[in-house]
């Protein structure tokens, strides 16, 4: 069935312990043991060129230790704007949640931007910055329904952080060429 048995090879912690098929492409897939206990599926060729080389627990080691003592300011997503209180309770202030409740109600649950309506895919966005106008964070009239398509290439645009009214006006009339 297979061009070349895998069984019992070892490629990096992964053991190969049975054949499991081909895929869509007709390319021998195999199952292989981790060595921290997880079995996956694995395509032969990944397994011979290097390309995977665990279940995924090798990246997700390599990722905390590379990020290991990069907390605090020294975190890439450190923001010196907000103070010691926020951190702590993140967006858990009195009135969010019904904030964003309202703001779906107010725009009917539909995206401003596309007229998705699906639902489960929405976002309360705030036209003016949260993290540097706390006075608006929980104002109605701050905030804006966008799905998670629409918010995302928005903030791909305009970035996170300092966002403005403005910017957002700008974007809804790109969108809507």
């Amino acid at each position: 069935m297979f061009r070349k048995d895998e069984i019992g090879n070892r490629y990096g912690r992964l053991l190969v312990i049975s054949g499991a098929g081909v895929d869509k492409s007709r390319q021998a897939i195999w199952v292989c043991v981790c060595d921290c206990g997880k079995e996956t599926v694995v395509r032969g060729g990944d397994l011979r060129s290097g390309g995977t080389l665990s279940c995924g627990c090798l990246q997700r080691e390599k990722t905390i230790k590379a990020n290991k003592g990069r907390t605090g300011e020294l975190a890439a997503r450190w923001n010196p704007n907000l103070t010691e209180e926020h951190r702590m309770n993140g967006r858990n202030i009195p009135g969010y949640n019904e904030w964003r409740s309202a703001v779906y109600e107010r725009d009917n649950y539909t995206c401003q931007i596309c007229g998705d309506n699906k639902g489960g895919n929405l976002v309360a966005h705030h036209l003016e910055a949260y993290n540097s106008n706390p006075n608006l964070r929980t104002t109605i009239s701050n905030g804006i329904t966008l799905c998670e398509v629409c918010h995302k290439n928005f903030h791909h645009q305009y970035g996170r952080g300092k966002n403005t009214e403005k910017q957002l006006i700008k974007f809804i009339g790109e969108s809507k060429l």
